[in-house]
């Protein structure tokens, strides 16, 4: 996958979870989202730091990656709690997400194995 279609995946998480952040903050049951708030925020916040950590083509792009998965996929998992609208939407960006960033992360320790191959 190129870094373009990822930063795009990254940045349409962010925006999700910022939707999903900003919609929480007038439920009238806002106790009850403030997980739900905490995460999206912080999806939000390591989706964008990400974006820029690819975008200067840091050689600390795949751990960012692997902690944005990480962060996507707990996200997923409290927004998927609760029965408002924008919260499973959340939900289900955050995993297609979270998805998208293991699996390049697979390619990427693929390509660093091949790498370190020794020629013959």
């Amino acid at each position: 996958m190129e870094n373009k279609n990822i930063v795009d995946e990254l940045n349409a998480c962010a925006y999700e979870c910022t939707r999903c952040y900003e919609a929480c903050l007038i439920e009238k049951n806002q106790p009850e989202v403030l997980m739900c708030m905490m995460l999206s925020k912080n999806c939000e916040e390591i989706c964008r730091l990400t974006v820029q950590v690819i975008e200067r083509h840091s050689q600390s792009a795949a751990r960012f990656l692997k902690l944005c998965s990480e962060i996507c996929a707990d996200c997923a998992a409290e927004c998927g709690k609760h029965q408002y609208e924008h919260c499973l939407h959340c939900a289900e960006v955050c995993t297609k997400s979270a998805d998208v960033f293991r699996e390049v992360l697979k390619h990427v320790i693929a390509d660093k194995q091949k790498r370190s191959l020794p020629v013959r």
